[in-house]
């Protein structure tokens, strides 16, 4: 499935087009907390409907890896700040906390 079919599949969801400060909150559990600044759409009934605000994203990664749906057959260079770049997919979760900022 590529991104596009993703965004069909998803009722009501948000887009994240780029994570921003991506800390570990307790790393013996997993719970991280990042920000979504860049990028963001808001999707409802499989369209894009309009962009959207910044989001904080408090979640537990081996939650978030039990909570994948869907692993995009795309793939696009991710450069972070002072590192290497890597090669990722797109990747729809279900049932993600997200609050505003």
């Amino acid at each position: 499935m590529n991104k596009e079919g993703m965004i069909q599949e998803t009722k009501k969801g948000i887009l994240v087009g780029r994570l921003w400060y991506t800390y570990p909150v307790n790393p013996e559990r997993g719970d991280f907390s990042c920000t979504a600044r860049s990028g963001i759409k808001i999707i409802e009934n499989g369209k894009i409907k309009s962009p959207g605000k910044s989001v904080r994203i408090v979640h537990n990664l081996p939650m978030l890896l039990w909570n994948i749906s869907a692993i995009g057959n795309d793939s696009r260079n991710i450069l972070q700040w002072n590192s290497l770049p890597c090669i990722t997919p797109s990747v729809m979760v279900d049932s993600i906390k997200i609050t505003s900022i």
